[in-house]
């Protein structure tokens, strides 16, 4: 398995923003990653060809999108006031889940939040993420002003 993590400190302005992106990747193997902390703007890549992928996520805010022929199952409470999560489409035999928002119905920020992309030739696919109020905890981003 491959995993990479970048991490991005850019300063504009006398501003300091922490941007990270992690990419998983594996040929046949299971990818699971467990109690993911993730600043407002990080970036999950998850991918295999026929191995499942499970992330379980304390804090995230943004955008998921999941292609996988396999089985897809949302969880947690980030999902509570949402009937249906990771509403699925299936499209040339592939399940797709696109543009599903979690941790962003106070803040009207999800498509500059986040973002998880997720990819299974064959495997399930299952995303746990916690509920994270953005407005009562600023979570780990640490934007500053110098």
């Amino acid at each position: 398995m491959t995993s990479v993590v970048i991490t991005i400190v850019s300063s504009f302005l006398n501003v300091f923003v922490v941007v990270s992106f992690h990419q998983l990747a594996t040929e046949s193997g299971k990818i699971t990653g467990t109690n993911f902390v993730l600043p407002v703007r990080s970036v999950v890549q998850a991918e295999t060809s026929s191995g499942s992928i499970s992330l379980s996520l304390k804090q995230f805010a943004g955008i998921v999108n999941i292609v996988t022929g396999g089985s897809v199952t949302c969880t947690g409470s980030a999902f509570a006031n949402d009937p249906t999560p990771c509403q699925i489409t299936v499209r040339d035999g592939m399940n797709h889940v696109e543009l599903q928002t979690v941790n962003c119905d106070d803040q009207n920020d999800c498509y500059y939040s986040g973002a998880i992309s997720i990819t299974s030739t064959s495997g399930d696919v299952s995303l746990d993420v916690a509920a994270w109020d953005r407005n009562t905890d600023p979570g780990v981003d640490v934007s500053c002003a110098a």
